[in-house]
């Protein structure tokens, strides 16, 4: 008598809070009681169910939500329903409110079972379920949008929540099973696919990585646990991500999301390669670089020493004019400066070869001085320009 009571008592209890909550006799088709915040205008004590129905029935704009209506809550529809042992349902529709604001809302019909004359009765409650929405879409769309297969794990067993196999195409390890033990699913499904990246040999590794007992642990530690793994299928290699999260550790509970992630690892070995190739071919191109600056240094090194072994046998003749002892003293120098630039350029391999070491010698500031005159002007003879360089005061040796 008790459990026939309590459906009524809840009308009365959630019928204030509700958009709208209607204590109705099918078999008479009255609506006894109603109450909520937004009740539409036939939702009165004493009214038509049928009318109400009617009514009700055109606030939902899409033809789909009106059909699914008629199945569900039509009287004679609502009857059989109850005949056939289906007393509670519930249901979620676009509804357009009296004042024309549209939101979804969440109807719930429960039987009250033949109470006292033996008429049937039903209380149907309608809640705004715009929040239940927005979680379905997210659920359904966005979560799905990354992840391949939402589902949950409770003291060793698991169930796919959200997720359809037949949308992916390819390197499936989606449960052939929407509910089952977790151990028999990685023993069936996960592990004879399981392999290492590179090898493709099995790994033993990963199979630990993805065990309950693993889980358990390393969710106390962080979470999400985050499990990369590499499978095998058809000849190929897929990568997976799986993501577990524990709801509630002292139940044994956890959430699983599982995403393919096969085009992005792909992607990534392939810049890689592209990385490796370009860095062969920056090595290659530097060896034959240092190569060439090496063996051009000493091609021209060797005509210079003989310049400079020349003049310096020129200098060495008592018979050439003042004049001329000058000029072969600046050919002379010019060409050890050029000297000198040429060992530079064997420095700069030195440098790349992490064999360059500096020196700290003394040197004649007046004959380096001779030296940079030497070039400026004879460079700026050529272009018709005067250059000076005086030394004002002492130079130190």
């Amino acid at each position: 008598m008790s459990d026939k009571r309590l459906p009524v008592e809840d009308f009365y209890r959630f019928g204030e809070s509700s958009l709208g909550a209607l204590l109705v006799n099918l078999s008479d088709d009255i609506i006894e009681d109603a109450k909520g915040k937004e009740l539409f205008l036939t939702d009165k004590a004493g009214s038509s169910y049928k009318e109400a129905f009617l009514y009700r029935m055109k606030s939902f704009p899409l033809e789909h939500e009106k059909e699914l209506f008629c199945e569900f809550f039509e009287p004679e529809k609502l009857l059989k329903h109850f005949e056939e042992g289906d007393n509670s349902f519930e249901h979620l529709f676009l509804s357009r409110r009296e004042d024309g604001r549209l939101c979804y809302v969440k109807l719930s019909v429960r039987q009250l079972g033949h109470i006292g004359s033996g008429k049937t009765k039903a209380f149907i409650n309608e809640t705004n379920a715009d929040e239940d929405k927005v979680k379905e879409v997210l659920l359904s769309s966005i979560l799905l949008s990354q992840y391949d297969m939402i589902s949950y794990i409770s003291q060793g067993h698991y169930g796919v929540v959200i997720g359809d196999p037949d949308r992916i195409k390819r390197g499936s390890i989606f449960p052939e099973k929407r509910q089952g033990f977790y151990n028999d699913y990685l023993e069936s499904q996960v592990y004879p696919v399981l392999c290492d990246s590179e090898s493709g040999e099995r790994s033993e590794k990963m199979a630990r990585a993805l065990s309950l007992d693993t889980v358990r642990e390393e969710t106390q530690r962080h979470s999400p646990y985050s499990v990369n793994i590499a499978c095998r299928i058809d000849g190929e290699i897929y990568h997976k991500t799986l993501d577990y999260y524990a709801i509630d550790p002292k139940a044994d509970y956890y959430i699983v999301l599982k995403s393919d992630t096969t085009d992005i690892f792909r992607e990534q070995i392939r810049r890689n390669n592209e990385l490796r190739d370009a860095l062969k071919e920056a090595e290659a191109a530097n060896v034959a670089k240092t190569a060439f600056l090496s063996s051009m240094s000493h091609e021209i090194r060797t005509p210079l020493n003989a310049i400079i072994g020349i003049d310096s046998i020129a200098l060495k003749d008592a018979g050439i004019s003042e004049h001329t002892h000058e000029q072969l003293e600046k050919i002379g120098s010019s060409a050890k400066h050029l000297l000198a630039l040429i060992n530079d350029i064997l420095d700069m391999s030195r440098i790349e070869s992490g064999r360059m070491s500096l020196k700290n010698e003394e040197f004649r500031m007046r004959n380096l001085l001779e030296q940079v005159n030497t070039l400026a002007d004879s460079q700026c003879s050529d272009k018709g320009l005067e250059y000076e360089c005086r030394v004002e005061g002492s130079l130190d040796e």
